[in-house]
């Protein structure tokens, strides 16, 4: 086990040479970190960053995941109904203390990337427009990324987007597993309460849904179904390290990552929340703006 604990540790290690890798960015000294704090600003995560959070403090992974990770919905691009299950960053981050990050060495890469993947992107400017990126001293300045920092945020990006795939195969059995909010709000309003329970007013609600509504939603009335009800199971599951170091292994084989991507997306699926499960739709009423790999 020795050997699996190094190689899970050297992972680590590279990622977090990689996050300052010839990188000239550095937060304002007065900036309150408003993407930790902010419900709004949603966080993916992977179980690799469970995996790392429960080394860095010396916790299992169940732990780890109860105490700063959260099994919910992320937004897809260019989508209004189409959403993604995932892990992602409780809110507002529990690791944040007096303004630092209590994992720094080992938070979530999406934590990594922020906010130079948008500015690699030119979308720094479009997000600095939007409200819940207003006031962000980091974004929407002059500021100028090297070729050599832009070589680095693409391999973290790439690490990323591996991270995912991994993770979510191994939580849900794909990736990605899409939502549909429109079923998901249908199916929501036709449940009825359980007797001595009282309908939720959110639900009777005309107003919009936040992605937090639709979370509570969502584990409300699937968390008890597959693939969810086993994610504390599979979580559980890391505290042996064989297990973590089977999931590296495969994270750092390209060629089993590349038949897990054509795997996935050879039988990918839209899935639709009906009353006790889900039921798969074909992919191809899903436009292919929603392929993250």
């Amino acid at each position: 086990m020795d050997e699996a604990f190094f190689k899970i540790q050297s992972y680590f290690e590279k990622r977090a040479h990689l996050s300052n890798l010839h990188s000239d960015f550095a937060c304002h000294p007065t900036c309150l970190r408003p993407g930790c704090s902010s419900p709004q600003i949603q966080v993916a995560a992977t179980v690799f960053d469970v995996i790392g959070a429960a080394a860095h403090g010396n916790k299992t992974p169940s732990a780890a995941l109860q105490e700063g990770f959260a099994l919910g919905l992320l937004p897809v691009d260019g989508q209004d109904r189409i959403v993604r299950v995932a892990l992602k960053v409780k809110k507002p981050c529990p690791h944040l203390t007096s303004e630092l990050c209590t994992i720094y060495e080992v938070r979530p890469l999406a934590c990594m990337l922020f906010p130079e993947r948008s500015m690699v992107a030119g979308r720094a400017e479009e997000l600095s427009r939007q409200e819940h990126f207003r006031g962000y001293l980091c974004i929407g300045k002059d500021f100028e990324v090297s070729k050599e920092r832009v070589r680095v945020i693409r391999t973290l990006t790439g690490m990323l987007q591996q991270e995912i795939l991994i993770s979510d195969c191994y939580l849900f059995g794909c990736s990605p597993f899409f939502l549909d909010l429109q079923d998901l709000l249908t199916c929501s309003v036709k449940q009825k309460p359980m007797s001595g329970e009282h309908a939720n007013p959110a639900l009777q609600s005309t107003e919009r849904f936040t992605i937090q509504q639709f979370d509570t939603v969502l584990l409300q009335l699937f968390g008890g179904y597959h693939p969810f009800s086993s994610i504390q199971e599979k979580i559980a599951e890391l505290e042996d390290l064989a297990v973590q170091q089977g999931l590296l292994e495969s994270l750092q084989d390209k060629r089993a990552v590349k038949r897990c991507v054509r795997s996935c997306y050879d039988s990918q699926r839209l899935f639709r929340p009906v009353p006790g499960g889900f039921k798969a739709k074909r992919m191809s009423l899903v436009p292919s703006e929603c392929r993250f790999l």
